[in-house]
């Protein structure tokens, strides 16, 4: 896990020291390396990193531009645990006028659950103190005890249980705030729950605080995907040998209501294009026998005399010459492994014909879309399906969809 902390502290001279601060959970440093960090062309631990690959000056270079805005940089660091890289940047204060202020922030309380997923809770608990409420880390929902003034109850998305819910149901006045990755599909199911989306921002931490809801979510909805069309007389054939992939491709495109074909290999793809239309086939690159690339050719050796689609290179190879290659075999465009569904879509709506774009219907689609998974023919879905090593709330926020999800761990 790596994490990026920025604040910035006043100095004596109206001016502020801003500090940064890049943390992992990596492989860590010896104490005996540590002053080696920062020279030129060094690298650590060579055998435990034989796969990394670098020429040791990104931290010299790091170094000499830290330093030439009057700054530092430095490391600490714990062998087998993680790191902490710092630098600080002095800057003159130009207009000293806080945009970001908590009303009435003496009369509020903070109570922050502690997290079960190994992250730190204090840090959240410093940002709330720093912008003037009085904070609190709980070991459990519990431990909380209503002050009289307005409270907030802050806590992760996989830590909402039943206890939490009753805490909510029993103090009505109590505000719950659920945090939740940025791409999470959590509802909040009571009237006195919200959400707050990474990245923690004050911003967002103060329009929480000052319970302007509706402006969070205005800003929460620019940084999460939403289906924004429809295209259900338009055809796509999906190749790919990995029959996975055309399930997951399939999926990702089901809310656009769009008619998907698949091919499991380069000939098939070959002879179903030559059969009938299509307006768009997502060619894999990597296939026995007639790979993506030379059925590309086939394609477009036929010329006039059948319907040339648009040629899309589904791909994990993302290297220039790859992309040179399958422009040379007369695809149009590339999408990377694994599939972005924003890229998808973008390319879908950027290559489809106009006439066959409905715009609008994002909440319906987004609705429909475990409607549509479920009615496919492979079979029922089932329900939150285990996998051992698989984090399955992270997997269903990845696809979108729990049916989808669902779908792929039962294949």
């Amino acid at each position: 896990m790596v994490q990026i902390r920025l604040k910035c502290e006043p100095m004596e001279d109206g001016r502020v020291n801003m500090v940064f601060h890049v943390t992992d959970t990596g492989i860590g440093i010896k104490k005996e390396d540590i002053g080696k960090l920062f020279v030129s062309f060094q690298q650590l631990d060579s055998k435990r990193n034989r796969n990394v690959e670098g020429t040791g000056l990104g931290l010299a270079i790091s170094q000499r531009l830290v330093q030439a805005m009057n700054g530092t940089i430095g490391v600490e660091s714990e062998y087998g645990k993680g790191s902490d890289f710092w630098f600080t940047i002095p800057q003159t204060v130009i207009d000293d006028k806080n945009e970001i202020e908590v009303e009435n922030a003496a009369d509020k309380n903070a109570f922050v659950i502690e997290y079960t997923d190994g992250d730190k809770a204090e840090r959240l608990v410093e940002e709330l103190n720093r912008l003037g409420v009085k904070s609190t880390v709980l070991g459990a929902a519990g431990g909380y005890v209503p002050t009289g003034r307005k409270d907030f109850l802050f806590f992760k998305e996989h830590d909402y249980d039943e206890r939490i819910k009753a805490l909510l149901d029993n103090n009505r006045s109590l505000v719950g705030i659920v945090l939740v990755e940025f791409d999470s599909a959590f509802v909040p199911d009571k009237e006195n729950l919200h959400i707050m989306r990474k990245p923690e921002t004050s911003m967002n931490m103060a329009n929480i605080l000052n319970e302007r809801f509706d402006e969070l979510r205005k800003a929460d909805e620019k940084s999460v995907f939403r289906y924004d069309f429809t295209a259900p007389s338009a055809k796509i054939l999906v190749v790919d040998d990995n029959a996975i992939n055309i399930s997951i491709a399939k999926g990702l495109m089901a809310p656009l209501k769009v008619n998907v074909d698949k091919a499991g290999g380069g000939q098939e793809a070959i002879d179903k294009v030559k059969a009938g239309y299509y307006d768009i086939v997502f060619m894999d690159h990597m296939m026995p026998e007639v790979d993506g690339v030379d059925a590309a050719k086939q394609i477009r050796a036929a010329g006039d005399s059948i319907h040339q689609p648009v040629i899309i290179a589904l791909s994990a190879n993302v290297m220039e010459e790859a992309r040179k290659l399958f422009a040379e075999a007369g695809m149009e465009d590339f999408v990377g492994k694994p599939i972005d569904v924003r890229v998808l879509t973008g390319k879908l709506r950027n290559y489809l014909p106009a006439e066959k774009i409905i715009e609008g219907g994002a909440e319906e689609n987004a609705e429909s879309q475990d409607n549509i998974l479920a009615e496919d023919s492979s079979g029922a879905v089932c329900d939150s399906i285990n996998i051992e090593g698989v984090d399955v709330s992270y997997a269903v926020r990845a696809f979108g969809s729990s049916a989808l999800y669902d779908k792929i761990a039962a294949e």
